[in-house]
């Protein structure tokens, strides 16, 4: 049987950035301006994305999802572990929830607590660097760039081929 725990997170997580990552040519080398304005582009995505949720999150919306939740849960034909990865989504749904209930970031919109927030997922997401295989990493030319969800094309592959 297996079980949620820090491992298999880890292994989550590090696949997840690896799934998303996008591939531009200005990897290829370590430019602090194009670090910064990719930076700050990526930033202000997160925050408009994160004002257009804050808008449709009703208490009907947070309660019908954890309702999907539930239905996902109780399906007979699904195996224990996607049960398990169900009930590990609920429940970081729900921590997700009220973590924005207790900095205020339902209603009104908190620009600065969410700046935290994305600056904690981008040092994460340098910490999960620590976890690919050196040869791999001698690769990326920026990790900073790297964090943010970019890598050149070449690199891309590699991390397909090693990590799905």
């Amino acid at each position: 049987m297996i079980f949620f725990n820090k491992e298999l997170s880890l292994e989550s997580n590090i696949t997840n950035i690896v799934k998303s990552l996008c591939t531009i040519k200005e990897t290829n080398i370590k430019n602090e301006k194009f670090f910064k304005e990719l930076y700050n582009k990526e930033r202000d995505n997160f925050l408009f994305s994160q004002y257009v949720k804050s808008i449709h999150l009703s208490s009907e919306f947070i309660d019908s999802k954890i309702k999907y939740y539930d239905k996902k849960i109780n399906n007979m034909k699904l195996e224990e572990v996607e049960r398990k990865l169900n009930q590990a989504a609920k429940e970081s749904y729900i921590s997700m929830m009220k973590w924005r209930k207790e900095r205020s970031l339902k209603f009104p919109y908190n620009e600065n607590e969410l700046i935290k927030y994305f600056e904690n997922v981008y040092s994460d997401n340098l910490k999960y660097l620590s976890k690919f295989p050196s040869d791999i990493i001698e690769k990326i030319a920026d990790l900073r760039v790297f964090a943010l969800g970019y890598v050149r094309e070449q690199v891309r592959k590699i991390l397909f081929s090693y990590f799905l």
